[in-house]
């Protein structure tokens, strides 16, 4: 039964995101195409690449593919953070509908508990918005994809792969997969985040408004807290030096110091805020 929850819930994801996907690649194929026609284009009609030059009269057909350029760059931007936004969007109104309207007392009614249904929705919502994150990260490929930036980048990458000694180049595998870590990490605390505000706002009269006060007041909190530490920790780490000795650790131990600090925060509010909802789900569930 909880492998057809997990399964049942993907669909239902997929069902919406798949046209979320393609759109977002689509425009990323199309935007790549439009500045390959007008790189192609001014090499035809402008050799020397000096447009000045030129009477306008003889640049209007440069100008209509300039503002059409632009017009798909900004539109490819555009679908890029809709994408993102409609992805958590959908994932919270999944949590919100499925367990907390009148749909809970089906959800409530299949042999699986809450802290069950609760992993379920946060492990999909999760790999959701990675898969849109990577989709994202295609199309920007795409988009860069043999272009001179492109080119410069994959240099940069090679010459930076050369000069860094073999020793150091073990620790930036490392922070690049403690920096992974912390990303997935963050997706999780964000979706978490999210549903403990809802299963707060089932406490009100009107439960959308409350969870959105609740969201407000959570981040308002997390917010002093961060501020709080910030200025603990700040004055150029004095307090954690004092407290940990750091001017004797090597540099790169230092970097891995402050990610892995960094990865036990998002792991110390997700258990927090899962404690939270799971006991609200679980104890004080209010249906519609």
């Amino acid at each position: 039964m909880l492998r057809k929850l997990y399964v049942h819930e993907f669909k239902a994801l997929l069902r919406w995101l798949v046209f979320v996907w393609v759109g977002i690649v689509a425009i990323a194929i199309i935007n790549r195409l439009m500045n390959a026609v007008m790189d192609l284009y001014i090499e035809s009609n402008y050799p020397s690449g000096e447009l000045s030059s030129f009477a306008p009269h003889e640049l209007q057909g440069y100008k209509f593919l300039t503002a059409l350029s632009t017009s798909l760059t900004v539109l490819y931007a555009l679908a890029t953070v809709a994408g993102l936004l409609i992805t958590f969007g959908l994932v919270i109104v999944r949590f919100y509908k499925n367990l907390f309207t009148s749909e809970g007392y089906f959800t409530f009614s299949i042999p699986v508990s809450a802290n069950q249904h609760l992993w379920c929705k946060l492990i999909c919502g999760g790999v959701a918005i990675m898969a849109s994150l990577a989709v994202c990260a295609l199309s920007l490929t795409i988009n860069f994809l043999f272009t001179d930036v492109g080119k410069s980048i994959v240099q940069l990458f090679y010459e930076i792969r050369t000069s860094i000694k073999i020793d150091m180049r073990i620790h930036l595998f490392l922070y690049a997969g403690e920096t992974i870590l912390i990303l997935i990490a963050s997706i999780l605390v964000t979706n978490l985040t999210a549903y403990c505000s809802i299963s707060f706002g089932q406490s009100f009269k009107n439960k959308i408004g409350g969870s959105v006060i609740s969201y407000i007041i959570i981040k308002m909190i997390l917010n002093c807290a961060t501020t709080f530490l910030t200025f603990f920790f700040g004055l150029g780490g004095t307090i954690l030096s004092f407290i940990t000795n750091l001017d004797a650790l090597a540099p790169e131990l230092i970097i891995h110091l402050f990610l892995l600090i960094s990865l036990l925060i998002q792991v110390i509010l997700g258990a927090v805020f899962f404690l939270i909802t799971s006991i609200r789900t679980s104890k004080k569930l209010n249906l519609e």
